[in-house]
C-alpha cells in the first residue's frame, strides 16, 4: 500500500516555490542593471541658456532655450512663439544687447546667420554652429530679410 508523505510534498513544492522566486529575482535584477545602464550612458539634455522674445518692429512672443544635446547645442523656440506673417524670416545670433538693436544696425556688427525660421508660430529647433562663442552671443534675432526690419528678439541669459 502506498502511503502519501505530506511533508515530503509540501517539502518539494516549496523548493519548487523558492526556486521559481530567485530565478524572477535574478531576471529582474538584471533587467535593473541593464537600464540603469542604459540611464548612466544617455545623459539627459541640459539648458545653459533661455530668454523671452519681445517686439521690435513687429508682435513677437515666446521663449527659448539652449540645450547641449550630445555634442550639439541646439536652439529651441518653444510653443507659444509666434511672429507677424512675413516673407523671408530669418534667425541670427547678436553680439549686441537687446536695448542697442534695432532694424537699422541688426545684422551689423557682425550678426550670425543661423536658419531660415521654419514657421511664424510653434516649437522648433535649430542646430548651434561651432561659431561663434555662445558665450559672447547676447541676442537671438527675428529679421525680415526682404523688408530689412527686425520683428522680434530676445536676450540671453546664461543659467
Amino acid at each position: 500500500m502506498m502511503t502519501i508523505n505530506t511533508r515530503a510534498i509540501l517539502r518539494n513544492s516549496f523548493l519548487l516555490f523558492v526556486a521559481a522566486l530567485l530565478s524572477s529575482t535574478t531576471a529582474f535584477a538584471q533587467a535593473t542593471a541593464t537600464s540603469d545602464t542604459e540611464a548612466a550612458t544617455t545623459a539627459p539634455d541640459v539648458v545653459h541658456y533661455s530668454g523671452t522674445f519681445v517686439k521690435k518692429k513687429a508682435k513677437t512672443k515666446g521663449t527659448f532655450t539652449i540645450e547641449q544635446r550630445g555634442e550639439k547645442l541646439v536652439l529651441i523656440l518653444d510653443r507659444e512663439f509666434s511672429t507677424k506673417k512675413a516673407p523671408d524670416l530669418k534667425i541670427y545670433l547678436s553680439h549686441m544687447p537687446i536695448d542697442k538693436v534695432d532694424s537699422k544696425n541688426a545684422l551689423k556688427n557682425d550678426a550670425v546667420f543661423l536658419a531660415d525660421l521654419e514657421s511664424r508660430k510653434g516649437a522648433q529647433e535649430y542646430e548651434l554652429p561651432d561659431e561663434p562663442d555662445l558665450s559672447t552671443i547676447k541676442t537671438i534675432l527675428i529679421h525680415c530679410q526682404k523688408y530689412d526690419k527686425l520683428f522680434g528678439a530676445a536676450s540671453v541669459t546664461a543659467l
